[in-house]
């Protein structure tokens, strides 16, 4: 019988029902979670490929992962049950993260998921291949001693390893007038009243050094990392998947956010190179799962020829050609932005009320996202004003998960400076620190009683009827704050923020 694509929730419905199927006790065990790495498409290009067109790796990435290399891997984040009976899952859902996105994006879904169906599901969480390049030290050595002694130490102390993890990444700052440090506009990351440098640590390969940061010309290879090559990326664990559930089982594809247009771009890529014959990537799936995005669009109606498209890859792949990876978003570095994103999360984790390690990193303690997070917070609360949509101006970053109300909430709404409504806020009264509450505390502030723009404002708001489906970003009806900040972590992916 002929696999279907179909809507995939009707087809998860079904698997208690399935042959073999292990129904849910009282007391469903925990998932158990791997990251695992697997050889995925020969792309010829890439480091590691033992091909003639082989570009050379760049010292900066021998540096990173040691000698020789091979980029052509796929890893992911696998979340399942073992039970001793051994039975194989019933359905495997692969899952593609969304614009800066990685594998611990799906990590509380694919809990829940996997305890649900106890264990007759399983996800698979995929890393995109540029992950196999982000330096990762400071961060892993933040977690490593997170829960030293001088990190539970309130205020931490100035060898708390969270802060010198930071301290890797970046060095103090003593910002004009020079020579005042620590002064009021300096950043003084351990906060010890020194001006430090940024902090070498030893590697896994029992090398003492600063951040690898990867420049343009180090990464020309990454010209040939198009669709195709992540397709065929998928694809092999696509059918990997399969033969674990086998032809009777299910294998879907899913996406979140941008991640959306990469899986049903699959399920419509012909993988035969042959005009005459067609090998479909629905054929290999028996459904999708879209999240929270638009999937893919219609099309381009001025698409390139095959010589204009080798001419455009070969002017990335050439030295000193445009760039070949993003390298800022929104203006801020992604280097920048990936680093003290990761640290600041396992503070907000372990330190979630000490004063906010992020805003005393150059990319939010200077600039445009000064300004927006500029009171005093803790870790916690400066993660929730970053993500929360009542205090973040960017739709990418927007997600309904409480509020801040200790202080004064100034409140602009849409057509200000910013292209939607938002809270700017203020610093907490006596010099205390922003507090954060979660979407479940009884005393969140809530409209009504309370003012959308009367200070300190409300964390629930009605945005109104269903916005036209071609406005962007979209806004609609009441939200409904569904999530804390606390991050669920586990060993295997506590090092994976």
């Amino acid at each position: 019988m002929s696999r279907r694509t179909v809507v995939a929730f009707v087809l998860l419905g079904s698997l208690a029902a399935a042959p073999n199927a292990r129904c849910p006790g009282p007391n469903p065990p925990n998932p158990t979670q791997q990251v695992l790495f697997v050889p995925g498409f020969l792309e010829p290009h890439t480091p590691g490929s033992g091909a003639s067109e082989e570009f050379a790796t760049a010292p900066v990435i021998t540096t990173l992962l040691g000698a020789d290399p091979d980029l052509n891997r796929v890893s992911y984040v696998r979340t399942a049950i073992s039970p001793a009976s051994g039975n194989p899952p019933r359905a495997i859902a692969i899952m593609i993260p969304g614009f800066l996105g990685g594998a611990t994006t799906y990590d509380p879904l694919a809990r829940d998921l996997v305890r649900r169906f106890n264990g007759n599901l399983e996800v698979w969480a995929v890393d995109r291949r540029p992950n196999q390049l982000e330096d990762r030290l400071g961060a892993e050595h933040a977690i490593a001693g997170a829960t030293d002694p001088a990190c539970v130490a309130s205020p931490p102390a100035a060898n708390c390893a969270i802060s010198e993890g930071v301290q890797f990444y970046y060095p103090d700052i003593d910002n004009a007038p020079i020579g005042d440090f620590p002064g009021p506009n300096d950043l003084d990351l351990d906060l010890d009243g020194i001006f430090d440098d940024q902090l070498p640590l030893m590697d896994a390969f029992g090398v003492t050094r600063e951040p690898a940061l990867m420049a343009q010309d180090d990464v020309r290879f990454m010209a040939w990392w198009g669709l195709d090559t992540y397709f065929r990326d998928w694809k092999l664990l696509v059918e990997a998947a399969r033969v674990i559930v086998g032809q009777d089982g299910l294998v879907l594809l899913g996406g979140h956010s941008q991640g959306t247009t990469w899986a049903a771009t699959f399920a419509a890529y012909d993988f035969d190179p042959d005009p005459s014959a067609v090998a479909a990537g629905h054929s290999l799936i028996d459904g999708l799962i879209l999240i929270e995005g638009g999937g893919a669009g219609a099309g381009s109606e001025t698409k390139p020829t095959l010589a204009q498209y080798q001419s455009s890859v070969a002017s990335f792949a050439a030295p000193g050609g445009p760039n070949v990876f993003l390298s800022d978003f929104s203006g801020i570095p992604l280097q920048d932005l990936g680093t003290s994103g990761e640290v600041a999360a396992i503070a907000a984790y372990y330190q979630p009320t000490e004063r906010a390690i992020l805003q005393r990193t150059p990319v939010f303690g200077a600039g445009l996202l000064s300004l927006l997070l500029s009171a005093p917070a803790t870790n916690r609360a400066i993660a929730g004003m970053f993500l929360d949509d009542d205090f973040s101006p960017n739709p990418a970053f927007r997600v309904s998960i409480g509020f801040t109300d200790n202080g004064a909430n100034f409140y602009q709404g849409a057509g200000g400076f910013f292209p939607t409504s938002l809270y700017l806020a203020q610093p907490a009264p006596g010099g205390a620190l922003r507090q954060w509450k979660e979407y479940d505390d009884p005393t969140l502030p809530s409209c009504p009683p309370n003012g959308v723009d009367v200070s300190p404002g409300c964390a629930i708001l009605d945005n109104g009827p269903p916005s036209d489906p071609g406005q962007n970003p979209r806004a609609n009806g009441v939200e409904h704050s569904w999530r804390n900040t606390s991050p669920v972590s586990t060993p295997a992916t506590r090092a994976r923020w």
